[in-house]
């Protein structure tokens, strides 16, 4: 069972980061609505991933750098350690019809059977690279729904509905109340 990110992980991250990179990192972290912002925004990033990988991945770049990992490097690592393909990865899936994973299968068939078979490698991989990125969003989506209890219009699973722009968290209701 995977076990997420709560505001309360979220601070002790902001602690971690803190400890590890010193004023290379507290020091752009200078009123409490920007460190209010900060916990927001890594909260709604990291919705739907493990906080297992969150740490892993944390202390992977402690290890390797000096200075303070991005959002998106965090990100990435969470990323490989889920075992999400790399778009060089979907596509070489997609082309070999291996759909082990939805990214691939929605990628498979933005791209289309045709052109896979018959479209040279730079023109399949310009093409993946305008549909990887949203494929990659709408799959992330949809792990931090499942994970702030929400749910699609129109899914009769448990959870809140929600709709537009009210998917990135703020404000979203949850079964049981706000989440900031």
């Amino acid at each position: 069972m995977e076990n997420y990110c709560s505001l309360s992980d979220i601070r002790m991250l902001y602690v971690r980061f803190a400890t590890a990179y010193g004023t290379k990192f507290t020091s752009i972290h200078t009123t409490p609505e920007i460190l209010e912002i900060w916990y927001r925004e890594w909260m709604e990033a990291l919705a739907g991933i493990d906080k297992e990988l969150v740490v892993q991945a944390f202390n992977e770049c402690k290890a390797q750098s000096e200075w303070p990992p991005s959002m998106a490097e965090i990100i990435k690592k969470c990323d490989q350690k889920l075992g999400l393909p790399n778009i060089h990865d979907a596509i070489q899936l997609a082309i070999s019809q291996k759909f082990d994973h939805p990214i691939v299968k929605e990628l498979y068939d933005r791209l289309g059977s045709w052109s896979l078979k018959n479209d040279t490698e730079k023109a399949i991989l310009s093409k993946a690279k305008l549909y990887y990125p949203e494929i990659l969003s709408e799959f992330r989506l949809k792990r931090q729904m499942k994970a702030l209890g929400l749910k699609q219009i129109g899914d009769k699973s448990h959870g809140s509905e929600i709709s537009g722009d009210n998917t990135r968290g703020i404000g979203v209701r949850k079964a049981e109340g706000y989440l900031f």
